[in-house]
């Protein structure tokens, strides 16, 4: 096998690995927030939280009583939930600009 034929399948096996990856990357970030993304961001439209999905509604510059923090989101947005037992109906995620307001989705 010759040098150039050589050189061009591992080019050609190098691309097809990246593109796997990146595929893998989308595909994960669009089953945490419905984004088609590399990067998640910290406030998406639709956010997986302890198992159920939420959808942004609003946006407020203060955390609404009765909400303490639960964790992180997959853009790193710091969740906030009621303190109720069950499933919330709303929670809250917090970043830079403010609050922004989820609901369960049905």
């Amino acid at each position: 096998m010759n040098a150039w034929l050589k050189n061009t399948l591992w080019l050609v096996g190098f691309l097809a690995a990246c593109a796997c990856a990146v595929a893998v990357r989308l595909d994960m970030v669009h089953r945490q927030t419905d984004e088609w993304q590399m990067r998640p961001s910290a406030e998406p439209s639709l956010l997986r939280y302890d198992g159920h999905f939420y959808d942004r509604t609003g946006h407020q510059p203060h955390k609404d009583h009765g909400y303490h923090k639960n964790g992180r989101n997959f853009g790193g947005g710091i969740i906030f939930a009621p303190t109720a037992q069950g499933v919330p109906v709303t929670i809250q995620v917090h970043h830079l600009h403010g609050y922004y307001d989820y609901q369960l989705a049905s």
